[in-house]
C-alpha cells in the first residue's frame, strides 16, 4: 500500500495532515481534487440556490461542498415525499439523474453545474406549479419514492 494517499482538510479545504504513505503526485492530485470540490460545490448550491428563488420555490441548496443536498421546506411528510419524488421525475425527464443529494467528482465541471442547474430550475417550476393547484398527485407518473434504508430493511 506504498501508492495510497491520504489526508485530512478542513472546511476550507486545507490539508491539516497526510499519511505517511503515497507519492507526492498523488498527495498534490488530492489536494487539486479538494480544491475543485470546493468550487464546484459552492457554484452547485450557489446555482440550485439561485434557480430556487427565481422560481419561488422553498428549496435549498445545502451541505459539504462534495456532497450537497437539496430540501424542500414543506412540513407534511407524504407531501415532502411526493415533491421530492417529483423532483427525481422531472430531472429525469430532462437529462439529470438526480435525486435531492448528489456526490461531486472530478469529472463534474461548471459547464455540467450550469446544464443541472438548468434542469433543476425547470423541476422547480413543475413542483411549485403543482404544489399551488394542488396537483402532485396527477403529474406523478409512478409511485412516491422510499428511504433508500427504509426499503431495504422491509
Amino acid at each position: 500500500a506504498g501508492d495510497l494517499s491520504a489526508g485530512i482538510y478542513d472546511t476550507q479545504g486545507q490539508m491539516l495532515a497526510q499519511a505517511v504513505t503515497g507519492t507526492p503526485g498523488h498527495v498534490n492530485a488530492m489536494a487539486d481534487a479538494v480544491a475543485h470540490f470546493m468550487d464546484i460545490g459552492a457554484l452547485f448550491k450557489k446555482e440550485i440556490n439561485e434557480a430556487a428563488e427565481r422560481v419561488g420555490l422553498a428549496a435549498e441548496c445545502y451541505g459539504t461542498a462534495a456532497h450537497p443536498g437539496i430540501r424542500f421546506a414543506i412540513d407534511d411528510e407524504m407531501t415532502l415525499k411526493k415533491v421530492q419524488t417529483l423532483f427525481i421525475q422531472e430531472n429525469a425527464r430532462g437529462g439529470a439523474i438526480l435525486a435531492t443529494g448528489i456526490f461531486l467528482n472530478c469529472a463534474h465541471d461548471e459547464e455540467a453545474v450550469r446544464q443541472t442547474a438548468r434542469i433543476v430550475e425547470q423541476s422547480f417550476t413543475v413542483i411549485r406549479r403543482a404544489l399551488e393547484s394542488d396537483a402532485l398527485d396527477a403529474v406523478l407518473e409512478g409511485p412516491v419514492q422510499e428511504e433508500l434504508f427504509q426499503r431495504l430493511v422491509r
